[in-house]
């Protein structure tokens, strides 16, 4: 049986899993377009070039039965734009995996949601309708994972408005104000820092060392 290892992983799928319009990898990686070296449906799974235009249709779609460049203009698709690839967009029917690159045809409902680290801006179901989305397309932004100790008090904000410190991640854009925790002491001021577009922290003012006071707790 041929099959095919998951990137960065110790996984192995069965060779049928790959480029078949579903992502089983975490990372998409079999669902990779330079896998495929047959023709590839409008949602994404690949079929053998001896299919093509053969009065079968063996792609879900269908598109395998029209020419290759008159997929685009015969059938009413929107076509998928999400530069961080960390978009996961789903038939709201069927569960099929549409790639981040993929055509979603004419009148399909898709369930939007974003990989582990990135949250989702924008709606979580969409529908195309013709040639475009009814909706702006969400669009998936990464997240700061919580950072903090008993040492330090911290306040955040989010576009000047109050936001939990406490939360596993924190979004793009948060300011955290870091002081010291009652019962420590602390050297230098306050310090100062935001997530940045790439899921960091960044720190603009230096955070302050608190060390325990003797006898308080």
């Amino acid at each position: 049986m041929r099959t095919f290892s998951i990137a960065r992983g110790l996984n192995c799928l069965n060779f049928s899993q790959v480029c078949d319009g579903l992502a089983d990898c975490k990372d998409c990686s079999d669902e990779d377009g330079t896998l495929c070296t047959a023709f590839r449906c409008l949602y994404g799974a690949c079929v053998s070039p001896n299919a093509l235009c053969n009065h079968i249709p063996d792609c879900l779609d269908g598109s395998d039965e029209m020419a290759e460049k008159d997929v685009k203009n015969a059938w009413k698709v929107c076509r998928l734009e999400d530069p961080s690839k960390s978009l996961v967009v789903e038939n709201y029917v069927g569960g099929t995996t549409f790639q981040s690159t993929a055509f979603v045809p004419d009148k399909t409902v898709v369930h939007l949601s974003c990989r582990n680290g990135y949250a989702l801006i924008g709606e979580e179901k969409n529908i195309c309708d013709q040639d475009q989305c009814r909706y702006p397309l969400s669009r998936c932004v990464p997240q700061c994972k919580h950072v903090g100790n008993l040492s330090h008090t911290r306040q955040c904000t989010l576009n000047g408005r109050p936001i939990d410190c406490d939360q596993s991640v924190m979004p793009m854009g948060t300011l955290m104000s870091v002081t010291c925790s009652s019962g420590y002491e602390k050297t230098g001021g306050d310090g100062l820092q935001f997530c940045d577009e790439t899921g960091s922290w960044v720190v603009s003012k230096k955070l302050p060392n608190c060390g325990p006071i003797c006898g308080i707790w």
